[in-house]
């Protein structure tokens, strides 16, 4: 045995102390840290466009939903104040917040840039990140309003400043050479989910059809130096302003990679207008350019909150984003004019307006086939497929966290903060996830067992009753089934699983009652027509025989019209063979075969009689041996 001797002193059992060493090495970072848990809202991951998702590093799937917070402006806004206005974002369940800066904040004088500015910027992306939230950088103008005046000065008026600066490529290097200076600073932030190039590009009096180019050239440019600067964080570009109203995208998509196509929705209508519109973009996006959608704003001067259709719209265009699992920045938090916010001067929420846009997101999930809704009753709903094992992190408005939750096929844990919670599930799982109030789920349960009672009867029913064809036993197999499985779920609580089969139920009943009818009926048909045959003639010739018999054929298979059609041909036909019936190529090979057959039959005669002839010869010669002994 090895020994290690300290001194006079052996140290037996080495293997053990190496073993209880190596344990405790182990279990020092767990008790420095802790164990990791679901509960941590920070650890952001870094996001990037992956076809037309958006995805994280470790390869789930992400929905950035939030708000605008107010410009950031020097001279009135700190930090404080907008660690309020993301406190009040994050409590709507909101994991994104876009952030517009302006080109006359970051170079207040020509070749001058404020660091100070993008000190508070960074400050802004610190007090995101602790709250486990991501911000867009969006460089803000409104019809050149943000683009700084020792560059305005020189026109005369908004319209020749567009004209001016597009037509000059000194400004629009200046400009470039802004973001690249701003990407240089926040290039490790990974707070910052990217970089909007320009807020609603603004033309002026250049047509739409010639400043697509134009601006598609300035983005490409743009693109290709900020990579070069930071190769990271994604870039969200914007379509002509106005052009995602018109649907108008001629060559405006530039050259680059790890790209979010950020066009606004300043929208308001019935359902089929507001789709049509969504559907040229996201087909646009998804289809043709295969990169991810992202809303950049919504809302605003198109919401009336004292308007009834306004908020029936907006909750209509919600109810789409949540079914093409789109994220956006409803426009806008506090602070700006341009149509109702979601936070007053004094940080109270406008609770008719929150109620429509804090809405129960799953903010990232591993899950296949994931499709989710939600209503302000409230009610949230999710299911999805885990094929090799999922997580699904949903995003919860402060509030919501007392509703009941019911997960089925997987397990939910709340994290510490009530704003979200994990969803997991084992590998080859469907899962389904909802969330009520208690007088939903009353409903739902009283509703749920009418149902199961009404399927019960009807498999009750249908155990009376005989079934001869297989088809009509399968469907009422499959009833009973159905029915085993309703109450099953009902006992767990999945009153949605019940409510959804039993119109299946009723089809199946319907189908395997109609299957016997149709057995029944073709079966007496086909009866009938022999009977008639029979009284008629005496006796069935040889093609009625046939006819009859391929009508039964195809009875046993299920196929009642060709049944009863070669019925029908058996009694409508001329008393002779049709010429369809009769084969030329058959009845030759028949004939060749039954000569074939015949010779070998003669053959096998003739061989029989020379052998039978040779025994008679052996036995005769026997014989007279036997005499001359």
């Amino acid at each position: 045995m090895m020994t290690i001797h300290f001194g006079n002193h052996p140290c037996r059992y080495f293997q053990l102390l190496v073993r209880i060493t190596l344990l405790l090495l182990l279990a020092i970072p767990i008790v420095a840290f802790g164990l990791p848990t679901a509960s941590t809202p920070g650890g952001l991951q870094w996001l990037q466009a992956s076809g037309s998702s958006i995805v994280r590093e470790d390869g789930a799937t992400v929905i950035l939903r939030g708000t605008n917070l107010p410009p950031l402006d020097r001279t009135r806004l700190t930090e404080s104040r907008y660690a309020l206005y993301l406190d009040a974002a994050r409590s709507m369940g909101f994991n994104v917040a876009r952030l517009p800066v302006s080109w006359a904040q970051l170079e207040p004088s020509n070749g001058w840039y404020s660091t100070t500015y993008v000190d508070m910027i960074l400050k802004i992306a610190d007090l995101a990140e602790q709250k486990g939230m991501y911000i867009v950088l969006d460089m803000h103008q409104d019809r050149m309003d943000g683009f700084p005046s020792w560059f305005l000065t020189k026109f005369k008026d908004t319209d020749q400043a567009a004209l001016g600066f597009w037509s000059d490529p000194t400004l629009k290097a200046e400009l470039i050479n802004v973001w690249k200076s701003l990407a240089l600073r926040l290039k490790e932030e990974k707070a910052i989910f990217g970089y909007d190039l320009l807020n609603e590009p603004y033309g002026g009096s250049i047509p739409w059809q010639e400043f697509a180019p134009i601006l598609n050239e300035f983005y490409t440019k743009l693109i290709s130096e900020i990579r070069n600067a930071d190769a990271k964080h994604v870039v969200l570009f914007e379509p002509v302003e106005g052009a995602s109203i018109l649907g108008e995208h001629i060559a405006l998509k530039p050259e680059g990679d790890n790209m979010v196509f950020s066009p606004h929705m300043y929208v308001r209508g019935q359902v089929g207008y507001l789709e049509s519109i969504f559907l040229r973009l996201h087909e646009l996006s998804a289809s043709i350019w295969n990169i991810p959608l992202w809303i950049g704003e919504f809302g605003g001067a198109t919401v009336e909150i004292s308007d009834r259709d306004s908020l029936d719209s907006l909750a209509s265009m919600l109810d789409l984003f949540d079914r093409y699992e789109l994220g956006w920045a409803y426009w806008t938090l506090a602070d700006i004019d341009s149509g109702p916010h979601l936070v007053d001067a004094h940080e109270f929420t406008s609770s008719q307006l929150a109620d429509l846009v804090a809405r129960v997101f799953p903010e990232s999930y591993t899950t296949t086939d994931t499709v989710f809704s939600y209503n302000n009753t409230p009610r949230f709903e999710l299911r999805g497929h885990a094929m090799h094992g999922g997580e699904i992190r949903v995003s919860i408005p402060r509030g919501l966290d007392r509703l009941t939750v019911r997960c089925f096929n997987c397990i939910s844990i709340w994290n510490d903060d009530r704003l979200s919670l994990t969803i997991e599930a084992t590998a080859d799982t469907n899962v389904y996830f909802y969330m009520d109030v208690q007088a939903t789920l009353d409903r739902l349960m009283a509703l749920a067992e009418s149902q199961f009672s009404q399927a019960s009867q009807i498999a009750d029913v249908l155990e009376h009753l005989v079934f001869d064809t297989e088809k009509g036993r399968e469907y009422v197999q499959e009833i009973r089934d159905l029915v085993a499985l309703m109450s099953i779920n009902l006992a767990a609580e999945h009153y949605e699983f019940v409510l959804s089969r039993l119109d299946r139920v009723i089809d199946l009943r319907t189908s395997a009652l109609q299957e016997e009818k149709n057995f029944r009926d073709t079966t007496e048909f086909i009866n009938s027509v022999e009977r008639e045959i029979l009284t008629s003639q005496g006796r069935l010739d040889t093609w009625q025989s046939i006819l009859l018999s391929r009508a039964h054929q195809s009875l046993s298979e299920g196929n009642y019209s060709s049944a009863r059609e070669w019925a029908k041909q058996a009694k409508d036909q001329p008393r002779e063979p049709p010429d369809e019936m009769v084969n030329p190529a058959l009845s030759t090979v028949l004939l060749g075969v039954s000569l074939i057959l015949l010779g070998i039959v003669v053959s096998c005669t003739i061989l029989q009689l020379i052998r039978i002839r040779r025994v008679r010869a052996g036995l005769s010669r026997a014989g007279e041996t036997v005499r001359k002994i």
